[in-house]
Formats: C-alpha cells, structure tokens, sequence
C-alpha cells in the first residue's frame, strides 16, 4: 500500500484533500439535530478580596477570569488584552492546520542526503513560528500592533512558506544554490 502512494503522490494528496471536502460538506449538510446535545452552563463569578489594592485584584483575579472568557465575550468587548486573547485562541487552531500540511513537503528525503536536516529544518520552522505567535499576541495586548495585521501576518508568512515549499516539491520551480 505504502508503495503505490509512494509512486503516485499526487493520488494520495488528491485522496487527503477528497477527504477534507467530503468532512467539510457533511458539516454543512448535516441537521443540527443529529448534533450531540450541549447545553452550555452560564457561571457568574463574584469575587472579593479584602484590604486588597487595584492593582493586586487585577493580576490575581481579573487577569485569570479575563482569559476564561468565552470567545465570543472576547469579541463583544474588544479591549487590548481581550484582542489579544483572541489573536491567540484564533492563532493555535490555525497554526496547527499549517504546521500540518508544512510537513507534507517537508517529510520528502533524498536518498543521497541526510535525513536529520529536514527535520531540524522542520524544528526550526516550528520554533520560530510559536515564538512569532507569542510576539504577535503580546504585541496586540500591549496595544503596539492592530488586531487585523496581529492574526494573519504571522499566518501569512507561514503560508507562503508553505506554497514556496509544495511549489518546490511538485517542482514547479526549482531553488539552485550557488556552488
């Protein structure tokens, strides 16, 4: 089996991407009553902390109910701390799907090369990417970076890494390194 996908890789990308479609298609037409039931609970917290300043109630208890918060509290009240939440929870699921499929032209080796400098390549690529990530999210908290540019930019640069990567792979165009 894994020789035939091996022969015809395009087949196996075509089959991945055929998978994705049909999963995308049936979660669109599926009745919201074949969903499972989730009733989602609604809780009111109420703190209070005697002879404590301001500042001590806002980083030992606003801080952490601040990040609590459901997405859509997130969006309703867009301050620098909650947008910057946001570039984070909209960040991970995203940056996980491209992590994803950057793997697909990264797991290709020659035969005649080593195999450890893709995957320190692969290391690298996700280390700088989590850490942009932060950077991102930190800016935009601190107000220093807009919203907009604070989610995708980082996204961005990673998908035309990754277009520059398959486009490589399929040998669209090929990178020559001057010997």
């Amino acid at each position: 089996m894994f020789d035939f996908f091996h022969k015809r890789p395009y087949l196996l990308y075509s089959v991945i991407a055929g998978f994705f479609v049909l999963g995308v298609y049936g979660l669109i037409v599926m009745p919201k009553n074949l969903f499972p039931d989730s009733d989602r609970p609604t809780v009111i917290v109420m703190t209070q902390v005697p002879g404590a300043t301001p500042n001590v109630v806002a980083a030992t208890v606003s801080k952490p109910v601040e990040q609590e918060l459901s997405t859509l509290a997130l969006i309703r009240n867009p301050t620098d701390a909650n947008l910057g939440e946001l570039v984070w929870r909209i960040g991970i699921p995203l940056s996980a799907l491209i992590l994803v499929l950057l793997a697909i032209p990264m797991s290709f080796v020659n035969p005649r090369a080593g195999r450890s400098v893709n995957l320190a390549f692969a290391l690298l690529t996700y280390v700088v990417y989590s850490n942009l990530l932060s950077v991102s999210q930190a800016r935009v908290t601190l107000g220093k970076l807009e919203f907009s540019p604070g989610w995708w930019l980082v996204h961005g640069v990673m998908l035309g890494l990754l277009l520059i990567l398959f486009a490589r792979r399929m040998q669209l165009f090929r990178l020559r390194l001057a010997r």
